[in-house]
């Protein structure tokens, strides 16, 4: 898989699907637009309109969408597992962390995010209550918007979206990122995070 290493630990794959325009086309369908699916709650910190697909594919009003949302999560899954293997598998550096043994066995869910002019999401440090997260992936799903980069505060870059590339980086504090507000258009994005459930002390 081509990518482009920005840091030792921030990667960003290219060209990760053939179909990146049918899934956008699901995820607005199937979130966005429906009326009878809700947005999580906006916060002070969280100013985008996100849906999480994984949950969707449970209990989705319509049994025919249900099908269909579930087959779109397994698609990401698809592509996340193989993005996930190469990052396992070609940084040297993430091999010796913990983390890489961890990974290979992880789990994962989907968010689909869609941002407007002027949404944005504030600094923040990808976490589990109920487990770690370990590798974190944003699959970038258009780039014809202006503004919504990734920051990453302590190595002081912004990735700049590329369609139908998928960012990846461990989570942990170091990690602290941030989606620049939007100028003009609209951002869509799926969000997921390699995680296992806690097993007691490490």
């Amino acid at each position: 898989m081509k990518k482009i290493e920005h840091t030792p630990f921030i990667w960003q794959y290219l060209d990760v699907a053939d179909d990146i325009e049918e899934i956008r086309d699901k995820c607005l369908e199937y979130c966005h637009y429906d009326h009878r699916v809700h947005p999580r709650p906006r916060t002070d910190s969280v100013r985008n309109d996100s849906y999480n697909i994984t949950e969707l594919a449970r209990i989705y009003p319509d049994l025919i969408r249900r099908q269909r949302v579930y087959e779109l999560d397994q698609r990401l899954t698809t592509i996340y597992e193989k993005a996930q293997y190469q990052y396992c598998k070609d940084n040297e550096l993430f091999q010796y962390t913990l983390s890489a043994s961890n990974a290979q066995r992880a789990s994962s869910k989907f968010t689909f995010r869609n941002y407007g002019v002027g949404d944005e999401y504030d600094y923040h440090v990808d976490l589990y209550e109920f487990g770690r997260f370990i590798l974190s992936g944003i699959l970038y799903l258009n780039d014809d918007f202006e503004g919504g980069g990734t920051n990453y505060m302590m190595d002081k870059i912004t990735v700049e979206p590329i369609k139908n590339s998928l960012l990846m980086c461990p989570c942990g504090p170091y990690f602290i990122h941030s989606s620049v507000p939007i100028i003009k258009g609209t951002k869509n994005i799926v969000w997921s995070c390699f995680s296992r459930e806690v097993q007691g002390s490490l």
